[in-house]
């Protein structure tokens, strides 16, 4: 015969099993992905740091790509690659600066 704290602490336990694996079933993390593409997309003023941090070396990466496509187009002399660079190395500086905003500075009154 179970003790009645037993039970409930069973039933707990389960409920904190449930919450912490209702993330990867289905549709939280198509919630939680576009939350990520809205932060990296617009920015956030209350973002954490490795949040920032991610957003960075993702802006990192895509200016890095839209340089190359750059170059190769002027090197193979094929402006569609300079057009989809310019178009690569403008998302990679939106989203280096949307990990570079800081909270507003709030008025006093």
């Amino acid at each position: 015969m179970n003790r009645p704290d037993e039970s409930s602490d069973h039933g707990r336990l389960v409920d904190d099993i449930k919450l912490r694996q209702r993330n990867v079933v289905w549709p939280d993390p198509l919630v939680n992905s576009r939350r990520a593409d809205v932060f990296l997309w617009k920015g956030s003023a209350n973002a954490t740091l490795v949040q920032r941090i991610g957003a960075w070396i993702f802006g990192l990466l895509f200016a890095s790509q839209g340089v190359a496509f750059v170059a190769l187009g002027l090197y193979k002399a094929v402006w569609v690659f300079g057009v989809l660079g310019v178009a690569v190395l403008g998302l990679g500086v939106r989203v280096f600066y949307n990990g570079c905003r800081t909270k507003p500075k709030t008025m006093r009154e």
